[in-house]
C-alpha cells in the first residue's frame, strides 16, 4: 500500500477505539515495572485506602518522574487501570507498541484535546474502569509541585466518581528532568481516598483546587532531608550533571546563563559562587549571605521571582532565541529515545502580547502567534533541553541552541500569563514573589 493510502499515526491514534486494560496490563506489571525499572529503587506502597473492586473511579498523583508511571499498578492492585500519557511518547519506536495494547490514553499537554476527553468519558461513564493522570499536566521541572491545569475541578466534579489521590516521593530524585540517567535509592508512594462523589458535589471548584495544591505541596529535596536516603549517580556523572540547566541565573550577580556544573558542583563563571551537592541531595551554596539557599528549588524561587521584577520594569520587553523546530514523523517512529525530528528553524520570541516563532518548517516559511489567552506554559518531555506546545492542535518542539534558555523562557511565559491573564495562578503560598508589584487583579 502506497503512503498516501495508509493511515498517518496521528489519524490512527485519533481513530482508536478504548477499552479497559486486559492480559498485555498484568505482564507489564510483573515483567517490566517490578522486574527491570523498579529495580533501582524498589518502592514502598503504602494503601491507606484501596480502590474498590467494581465501579468507576479516577486516580490522580503528584507527577514527580518519567518513573512514576511504573508505581501505578503497585497502589492501584488488582485493578485494571487506563493511564494518560504525553502525547508524543506513542510516536517513540520502544513505547507506542507497550502504550497500544496498554490502551494507554494520549493527552496533549495543556491543550483542548477531545481525543483524550472523548477516551476517558468511554473509560469512565460507558467500562466503568478506573484512570490515572497528573492535574499538573507535566512531570516536575525543579523537584516539587505544579499549579493544576485550570478546570481540573470542573472535570472531576463533571463525573462525580471517587477520586483518588497517589502521593508519590522519592522519584524525582530517582530520575529528573536535568539527568536522563536512572540513579539508585529509594521512593514511596501512599494512596488514599480524596474525593468521595458527594465531597465533589458539595465542594467549589476553588476549595477542590486548593485541596489538591495542599496535596501538591511537596519537595523531593525537602522530604530526603528528612529520610536521608542516599542515591548513587550514573557511572561517570555527578550529582550536580545538568543541574545547572535549571539554575541558570546567578543569585549573587544575577547574571543570565553564567553558571556551568560539574560533577558535584555548580558554579557561576562571572562571579565564582559555587554550589555543592551530595549523595543524599544536601544543597549547599556558599557564603554566609546564602544559607537560605538549602535546595535547587529555593533557588529557582529566586529565579522566579527576577523574572516577575524584569517583566514589570519594561513594557516593552521582549526575548528572543534561535531554536531548532521539530515535529512528529507521520509513518516512521521517532528512534533512540527522540521526542521530535527536525523539520525546521527559527526565532521564538516572548514579549508582553504573546508567543511567537518566525521560520522555516518543511522547507517553507512558517510563523505563529499566541496570546496569553491561548498559552500558559510551556512542556518538557525527557529534559529541560527541549520545550513543547501545541499550536492549533499540532506538536511542535523546540531545541534552543543553549539549553538554558527553555528554562527561562518557561518562566517568562507563566509570568507574563500571570501578570496579563492568570488563569494558571500560582501556588498561594507563592503570593509573596508578587508583594508590592502589579497583578492580574490589581490592573
Amino acid at each position: 500500500m502506497k503512503e498516501k493510502n495508509k493511515l498517518t499515526h496521528e489519524q490512527e491514534l485519533a481513530r482508536r477505539k478504548w477499552k479497559k486494560t486486559w492480559l498485555p496490563f498484568y505482564l507489564v506489571y510483573y515483567v517490566a515495572n517490578k522486574l527491570i525499572i523498579q529495580r533501582p529503587f524498589r518502592p514502598t506502597v503504602v494503601k491507606k485506602d484501596k480502590l474498590p473492586r467494581k465501579g468507576a473511579a479516577i486516580v490522580i498523583y503528584n507527577h514527580m518522574s518519567r518513573v512514576d508511571h511504573s508505581l501505578f499498578q503497585n497502589a492501584t492492585w488488582p485493578r485494571r487501570i487506563n493511564i494518560l500519557a504525553g502525547y508524543v511518547e506513542f510516536f517513540r519506536s520502544h513505547l507506542h507498541w507497550a502504550f497500544k495494547h496498554n490502551q494507554v490514553i494520549p493527552k496533549k499537554i495543556y491543550s483542548n484535546d477531545m481525543v483524550s476527553l472523548k477516551a476517558m468519558k468511554s473509560i469512565i461513564k460507558d467500562k466503568k474502569g478506573v484512570v490515572c493522570f497528573s492535574p499538573e499536566g507535566n512531570s516536575s521541572i525543579f523537584g516539587n509541585g505544579q499549579p493544576i491545569v485550570p478546570g481540573t475541578a470542573h472535570f472531576l466534579k463533571h463525573y462525580g466518581v471517587p477520586v483518588y489521590f497517589l502521593t508519590i516521593k522519592g522519584t524525582y530524585l530517582v530520575q529528573n528532568k536535568v539527568d536522563n540517567n536512572l540513579r539508585k535509592g529509594k521512593s514511596e508512594c501512599i494512596l488514599e481516598l480524596m474525593f468521595s462523589p458527594d465531597d465533589l458535589k458539595n465542594l467549589s471548584n476553588e476549595e477542590i483546587t486548593d485541596r489538591i495544591h495542599d496535596k501538591l505541596r511537596f519537595d523531593d529535596y525537602e522530604w530526603n532531608k528528612e529520610k536521608h536516603y542516599r542515591y548513587e549517580p550514573a557511572e561517570g556523572t555527578g550529582m550536580a550533571h545538568n543541574l545547572s540547566h535549571i539554575l541558570y541565573r546567578c543569585p549573587k550577580c544575577h547574571t543570565l546563563f553564567s553558571t556551568i556544573d560539574d560533577g558535584d558542583i555548580v558554579k557561576c563563571n562571572h562571579c565564582g559562587l559555587t554550589a555543592h551537592m551530595d549523595n543524599y541531595y544536601t544543597f549547599k551554596v556558599e557564603g554566609k549571605e546564602f544559607k537560605n539557599i538549602t535546595k535547587p528549588t529555593d533557588w529557582v524561587d529566586l529565579e522566579r521571582i527576577d523574572v516577575i521584577k524584569e517583566i514589570r520594569k519594561n513594557k516593552d520587553f521582549f526575548r528572543e532565541y534561535n531554536v531548532v523546530l521539530g515535529g512528529i514523523p507521520k509513518y516512521e517512529w521517532l528512534e533512540n529515545y527522540a521526542t521530535s525530528y527536525p523539520i525546521g528553524e527559527g526565532v521564538f520570541r516572548v514579549d508582553h502580547t504573546g508567543v511567537s516563532f518566525k521560520g522555516t518548517k518543511d522547507g517553507e516559511d512558517y510563523s505563529f502567534s499566541l496570546s496569553y489567552k491561548e498559552i500558559y506554559t510551556l512542556s518538557f518531555e525527557t529534559d529541560a533541553t527541549a520545550f513543547d506546545i501545541f499550536v492549533n492542535g499540532v506538536f511542535h518542539e523546540f531545541t534552543p541552541k543553549n539549553p538554558q534558555e527553555s528554562i527561562y523562557l518557561l518562566h517568562l511565559v507563566q509570568e507574563m500569563h500571570r501578570l496579563h491573564v492568570n488563569t494558571f495562578k500560582n501556588f498561594k503560598w507563592n503570593e509573596y514573589m508578587y508583594d508590592g508589584l502589579e497583578t492580574k487583579e490589581e490592573a
